[in-house]
């Protein structure tokens, strides 16, 4: 019996695409042109050739550019234009609340939650050129208070930035990086005797990073490691929940005994160290440690 032909579409290989989606779809001859591609289930595309979000993209792109229907997204996928105009996928200032903001190109978050993701002195110097740009507008009169019911919705006004910041970016009465520079200036001078500008000064030695470890910091900036008796300030450490070099050292360098021995350490390990020392004969064992005198279950004279 005779079949009769079925429509065929443009080939595949003429629509432009990267040369590795090309060979994923194309591998197993199941796929030839773009009739196959849209009697396949989306679903199947994803799961079968191992489509992504932008490999649908790119094929719907291709297609519309010659005049043809895209094809359908997968359960559960925006197109690119819908997740264009979708928010931001953080959550709002107030509980169980989205957050209202648009998002960043190429992210799923706001530009504010991507500034909350950044080291803390980066979020401080974006502020600053924030204030900056604000300045230079033409008109601009400085204002360090602006009422409250002049705020637009979801905003208050920040003195430092000059402008007005999404509640989200809020800490009491200033954006969130110039809230914690002010906070970080007391604690300076209250706890260390220092000041901002030698604090800078101190980061600037260190190249930014860790004095130990070399590392940048991320989410908080780098702590001010101090003598805990005499007080004095010694350098710039990671903070304890990151690398944790201030925590680490902090025994170390208020103690030489234990510097001079961790020094021993990393230089030659005991076990190196007792090898060396001892090459043909091994250490007496330690003699197991007395029991005289131990009562765990109260059993002894006297005692019910």
């Amino acid at each position: 019996m005779h079949t009769p032909l079925r429509p065929r579409g443009v080939p595949v290989t003429e629509l432009g695409l990267p040369a590795k989606l090309l060979e994923r779809i194309t591998q197993d001859d199941v796929i030839e042109d773009t009739f196959d591609l849209g009697v396949l289930h989306p679903d199947a595309l994803r799961q079968h050739w191992r489509l992504t979000t932008a490999d649908f993209d790119r094929i719907n792109k291709a297609l519309e550019a010659r005049g043809m229907r895209p094809m359908t997204m997968p359960t559960g996928v925006q197109t690119r234009e819908a997740r264009a105009k979708a928010g931001c996928s953080e959550k709002g200032h107030m509980p169980d609340t989205p957050c209202p903001w648009p998002r960043t190109k190429g992210k799923r978050k706001c530009g504010w939650h991507v500034l909350l993701g950044m080291p803390i002195e980066k979020q401080i110097a974006i502020a600053d050129k924030r204030g900056e740009a604000n300045r230079r507008r033409d008109g601009h009169v400085e204002r360090m208070r602006i009422p409250a019911e002049e705020w637009p919705a979801g905003t208050r006004w920040c003195s430092e930035c000059q402008g007005y910041i999404p509640l989200e970016y809020v800490v009491g009465t200033k954006c969130k990086a110039h809230a914690s520079r002010a906070a970080h200036n007391t604690r300076l001078k209250a706890v260390y005797d220092i000041t901002r500008e030698q604090y800078e000064q101190l980061l600037a030695y260190q190249g930014g990073r860790c004095y130990v470890c070399r590392q940048l910091p991320q989410s908080k900036r780098l702590a001010v490691d101090h003598d805990h008796r005499s007080g004095a300030v010694r350098g710039l450490l990671c903070a304890n929940d990151e690398w944790g070099c201030n925590v680490s050292l902090r025994r170390l360098l208020n103690s030489l005994d234990m510097a001079q021995r961790a020094l021993e350490y990393v230089t030659m390990s005991p076990f190196d160290r007792m090898r060396s020392e001892m090459p043909d004969s091994a250490p007496e064992p330690l003699a197991p440690a007395s029991l005289e005198g131990w009562d765990p279950f109260g059993q002894r004279q006297g005692v019910a």
